[in-house]
């Protein structure tokens, strides 16, 4: 979420981890995420926290409007077979204000399944 805006609402993300990297990652299906707010962007973004960046090729970069504010490369489609028909979003604090799952607020990056087990409230 981004202020009031839901941008993504999705039942089926696909939990995925990046090569070489700990931590999951949700590619959403392009039906589950309001695209209208998603412009193509031209390039890379020029900055970003490597550990909300794709760690990977990207085959195309969106930036994101919402209520007047643009975001710039918050969401890519990663040049992988696996996830190849999903956008992917960065969870970098200054791009979108809440996650939620299960009307739970997580921080940084999904649940890993594998790590622990959590019981949320639904």
């Amino acid at each position: 979420m981004v202020g009031d805006t839901t941008v993504v609402d999705s039942r089926a993300p696909l939990l995925f981890w990046e090569d070489t990297f700990p931590v999951p990652s949700y590619a959403f299906a392009e039906d589950d995420v309001r695209t209208d707010l998603l412009v193509r962007a031209a390039q890379a973004p020029s900055t970003g926290e490597f550990f909300f960046l794709p760690k990977g090729p990207v085959s195309q970069w969106f930036d994101l409007h919402v209520e007047g504010t643009d975001f710039a490369g918050a969401a890519w489609i990663r040049d992988d077979s696996a996830v190849s028909d999903r956008i992917v979003f960065s969870w970098q604090s200054t791009i979108m204000d809440r996650w939620l799952e299960e009307d739970e607020q997580v921080h940084s990056h999904p649940r890993d399944p594998h790590k622990r087990v959590d019981a949320l409230r639904s």
